[in-house]
């Protein structure tokens, strides 16, 4: 996580403002991989882990980082923030050519069963697993939808249950955008999403309880049946593009993704 983040993330508990309590490991850029989030107000706590905010409402969290932490909340109490634990400087994970492949590869095949599909649906996945591994950013109808709405380009963008990613590099690059986040719910897509594309903040959270800030985006994407809500149950959001940049929103559904934009952006 870039330590820039914190001005637009918000607790999703109480919406009261996060500070970092201690970093355990950071690059020589000051991007945290492992580290623990505070809320000044209800003194909750998120856990950093893998270069990925964990801003899950309990019992949202999973037992690693749960036990993430609750370690680090005890290394805080015993010892005060500042001397918490010794801060590691450390690379940041990037990976290119066969072992970007490979894990990519790896990751999407774990969350594709089909063990027991006909050979004909056992073709049909092979398909869509070698799309998500080779082509999952190739949006250009989602980008051409939005661009139809658009005056200028947005400068900040928010993809709602991006899953493994793609959709929000597309809108990156071809907007050159200065900030791009993804939420999304699910811990093993989180990691995939930071491996395509480490420019783009990628949070775990819940829609439900979104952790932003309000008016902090100018421009957010969401798939109609996303799964960012631990009920499974469908989520209405409030786009929240800034009313200095656009009075109202636009929201227009290009393939399975639904765009939200401010259409005055200057």
């Amino acid at each position: 996580m870039r330590l820039e983040t914190l001005e637009i993330l918000r607790c999703p508990s109480c919406r009261g403002s996060l500070e970092v309590a201690t970093r355990r490991a950071v690059s020589s850029s000051g991007r945290v991989r492992e580290g623990l989030l505070g809320c000044a107000s209800c003194q909750a706590t998120y856990p950093i882990l893998g270069w990925v905010p964990r801003m899950m409402i309990e019992p949202g969290l999973t037992e690693q980082e749960r036990a993430l932490a609750a370690e680090l909340r005890g290394e805080v109490a015993r010892g005060g923030a500042a001397e918490a634990s010794p801060t590691q400087v450390v690379d940041e994970d990037w990976i290119s050519g066969q072992d970007y492949r490979a894990r990519i590869e790896s990751l999407v095949r774990s969350k594709i069963l089909y063990t027991e599909f006909s050979p004909k649906m056992r073709e049909r996945a092979e398909r869509d697993i070698e799309y998500r591994i080779e082509r999952t950013d190739q949006k250009d109808k989602f980008v051409k939808t939005a661009e139809s709405y658009l005056e200028g380009a947005p400068r900040s963008i928010l993809d709602v249950g991006g899953g493994q990613g793609g959709a929000v590099t597309a809108f990156r690059k071809a907007f050159a955008a200065e900030r791009s986040v993804l939420l999304d719910i699910d811990d093993e897509w989180v990691e995939l999403a930071w491996l395509r594309d480490p420019e783009t903040e990628v949070i775990r959270g819940d829609a439900t309880h979104m952790p932003f800030r309000d008016e902090g985006f100018d421009f957010l994407t969401r798939r109609p049946r996303s799964s960012t809500s631990r009920s499974g149950k469908p989520v209405s959001l409030k786009c929240p593009v800034s009313p200095e940049r656009g009075s109202s929103a636009t929201t227009r559904t290009a393939g399975s993704s639904t765009t939200c934009t401010s259409p005055h952006l200057s």
